[in-house]
């Protein structure tokens, strides 16, 4: 994933969300190696690691903060989806599907290679 950046997409919770909102929030995620960028103009720089379990599937990763975010990916030519548990019960556990849901709730990252 290395070099992967930008944002095309977010479903929040099942609900797709409108492009002028997503554009506004300037969200950046940039991939190198084992670490995450995350860049977000109203908020610090994010630097963490990140675990990739390529033999579960979905595929997943962890983005090692405290609490760890819990993701389930899916790659395709220069496209990665990402799916975020953000659910707030500590249990949920990663998401099953690389899908937004509103229970429990995911979101659903579409991010393109620039």
């Amino acid at each position: 994933m290395r070099g992967l950046q930008g944002k095309t997409g977010i479903v929040a919770g099942g609900s797709p969300v409108p492009a002028d909102r997503v554009q506004k929030l300037g969200l950046e995620y940039v991939f190198n190696g084992a670490e995450l960028t995350t860049r977000r103009p109203d908020r610090p720089k994010s630097v963490d690691s990140i675990t990739l379990d390529l033999s579960a599937e979905p595929k997943r990763m962890t983005i090692n903060k405290t609490p760890a975010v819990r993701t389930v990916y899916a790659m395709e030519g220069n496209t990665l989806r990402l799916c975020i548990m953000v659910d707030e019960n500590p249990n949920a556990g990663y998401p099953k599907a690389v899908e937004s849901q509103a229970s429990p709730k995911t979101d659903v990252l579409t991010l393109e290679r620039r």
